[in-house]
Formats: C-alpha cells, structure tokens, sequence
C-alpha cells in the first residue's frame, strides 16, 4: 500500500514538472504562455516572429507597386525606405504624428 502511493505521488510530481514552461522554468507551459507571456521568447523570440509577418507585408505591398523585389518573400530583405511613385513604404521606422502619446507600452 505505502509503495503504491509513493508511485502515485512520484507519477504527480513527474506531470508536474513537465508541464512547467521548459524555457522560463516558472509557468505552465501552455499556448498562451507560449505566445504571449513567456519572458524568455519576450527578449528575441517575439520580435522575431513579428518582424517575418512585417517582412512578409513588405514584401507583399511592394509587390503590388512594381518596385523590385525578388521571387520569394522570405528573403525579401526590406529597404528602410521604398519610394514608388507618390507612395513611400517605411520599414522599421519611427512615425511622427501631432498625437500625443499618453502612455509608454511595449506591444509585441
């Protein structure tokens, strides 16, 4: 009886710890703390994932505008500043409005 109940016990402590975010070691490792709230892939992982969707928009806008880009997106490397036209597309660059902003947040 005390045997089965150490197996037991050792079986939880096992579901537990694997179910404990492999990256932080301080959540449970689920969808949403995978994709939003792990600090870890907050330093790099993030940005990264953001900046191939914005890479992928680029590419996609410049496309439709006739400016030359090459035959595959993913390593389509965006221009700072990609003028067609009366058309400027910006990549990575600060916008300035006459908005104030009222908080700083940093949204990934």
């Amino acid at each position: 009886m005390v045997i089965e109940v150490i197996i037991i016990i050792i079986i939880i402590i096992i579901i537990i710890i694997e179910s404990i975010c492999r990256l932080c070691k301080q959540h449970e490792e689920t969808n949403d703390h995978l994709t939003s709230g792990c600090h870890i892939l907050a330093k790099n992982g993030y940005l990264m994932s953001h900046d191939k969707v914005c890479t992928h928009l680029h590419y996609s806008i410049c496309k439709a505008l006739g400016t030359e880009t090459i035959n595959k997106w993913y390593t389509h490397m965006p221009k700072p500043v990609c003028e067609e036209g009366d058309v400027t597309v910006l990549w990575n660059q600060a916008v300035h409005t006459q908005r104030e902003k009222l908080q700083q947040t940093d949204q990934i």
